[in-house]
């Protein structure tokens, strides 16, 4: 699943939301205050994939690689901190099962250290 941010406004109000989304289907919920989507989507991307990946951490370098995932160092753009990420090449966790088990254990695993 994917997580997006949504921003609209109108004369009347403005609405900070979020989409979720999986299989080209979606679903948007929204808030009146942008603190409330900024909290839904850190506690989402826990569990959800991250389109914005780019904007948010530069690579330093590769430190991992398997059959379905690499692993980088990387340093996160907001405060620095330099971090171990796990990046799914996307077209195999559509296509390969065994990619996915992987992407889900590795999620168990990392939720249960947390």
């Amino acid at each position: 699943m994917r997580v997006e941010k949504i921003f609209t406004e109108n004369e009347k109000e403005e609405k900070f939301g979020i989409r979720l989304i999986q299989n080209a289907q979606f679903c948007e919920i929204y808030a009146r205050a942008q603190d409330v989507q900024e909290k839904w989507v850190t506690a989402l991307s826990k569990f959800c994939v991250l389109t914005n990946y780019s904007s948010c951490f530069v690579n330093i370098k590769a430190i991992g690689k398997g059959s379905f995932a690499r692993v980088f160092l990387v340093k996160r753009k907001s405060d620095n901190a330099e971090l171990a990420v796990k990046t799914f090449d996307k077209n195999l966790l559509n296509s390969v099962d065994k990619a996915r088990v992987t992407l889900h254990l590795s999620i168990f695993v990392i939720s249960n250290e947390i």
